[in-house]
């Protein structure tokens, strides 16, 4: 998929990524994953930002093998070992009431 398609979508580069990663596990031998995912999902407490992280976005990081920070703000920090000594990545954690589905503009 190209940025002009997936601009074209209304879909977030993320979300590209994602639904490319779903179909890939989808496809292989990971499908338990994702049903398990799913079921953590439906049972995540979506009260608040800080309930959902601690019972659906931190569980999935660590199930993945992320190494993560407790959250600051809405930012998760990922660090590559237990050492915390390399950052890999930030991961933005949204309250799932959130409407993403506005144009850039909008924010």
């Amino acid at each position: 998929m190209t940025c002009g398609e997936i601009w074209s979508r209304g879909v977030l580069f993320a979300q590209a990524y994602i639904d490319s990663r779903l179909a890939a596990l989808e496809a292989g031998k990971q499908r338990h994953l994702l049903e398990t995912a799913k079921e953590w999902f439906m049972k995540a407490d979506k009260s608040s930002l800080e309930s959902y992280v601690t019972t659906f976005v931190g569980p999935i990081l660590d199930v993945l093998g992320f190494v993560r920070s407790k959250l600051q703000g809405n930012i998760l920090t990922l660090y590559a070992d237990r050492s915390r000594q390399k950052v890999v990545s930030l991961c933005l954690a949204v309250d799932p009431k959130t409407n993403l589905s506005m144009h850039p503009a909008e924010f």
